[in-house]
């Protein structure tokens, strides 16, 4: 079975992402969000047919989660997979979602796992449906500014300090060095705006 990282979720006082194929013409499209716990992003959208649902925006996530009462009402089926999260390994089921909307994002035929996000509710008091990470949000460049309580999509303006990243099976993968030597980090969990980087090793 596969493995993959999940459950992990990325914060900055403001994060910008830019998407491999952005189309640098196209119009800013804002979208309100609602913040939970001061770093805790919530926006709604769709998932396949189902519209008004509470999305979580997860940088880290990988692949994007939905919860197990949304894969119901969707009637998906899927199968077992091995699952990394962050302390250990547990089994999920994969599913191919139909579509995920937030904003100008159109995404098909999204691969996710289902997952119990009873507990995330519970933290912040709304029914949360999914995490939508960077496999859905890579479609489109976006700004996310903590302050005004917006997410905007469309060209981004370079910031006055900023790191290349590639991207790795839709995760963030970030080079530097450590006492001179290169290494290679993957991006996977952040906490109330200071960001941990984890599964580094050393670059040859």
């Amino acid at each position: 079975m596969r493995r993959h990282i999940v459950w992990a979720l990325s914060f900055a006082s403001l994060f910008s992402c830019s998407a491999m194929r952005a189309q640098q013409d196209a119009p800013v499209q804002v979208v309100p969000l609602n913040l939970y716990g001061q770093h805790l992003i919530v926006v709604q959208g769709s998932v396949g047919r189902l519209g008004k649902r509470n999305l979580v925006i997860d940088t880290g996530a990988y692949p994007s989660i939905i919860d197990r009462d949304i894969a119901k009402k969707l009637k998906l089926s899927g199968h077992a997979e091995e699952v990394d999260a962050v302390n250990r390994t547990v089994s999920r089921t994969a599913v191919i979602v139909p579509s995920v909307d937030i904003g100008p994002i159109r995404a098909t035929g999204v691969r996710a796992v289902v997952d119990d996000l009873s507990s995330l509710s519970q933290q912040t008091g709304v029914r949360i449906d999914a995490l939508i990470g960077l496999d859905v949000l890579a479609h489109s460049s976006f700004r996310i500014d903590y302050a005004a309580k917006r997410i905007f999509f469309g060209p981004v303006t370079p910031l006055p300090s900023s790191a290349p990243f590639e991207r790795v099976d839709s995760m963030i993968c970030l080079a530097l060095r450590v006492d001179a030597s290169p290494f290679v980090c993957w991006w996977i969990q952040a906490r109330k705006r200071r960001c941990c980087l984890a599964r580094a090793y050393r670059s040859s």
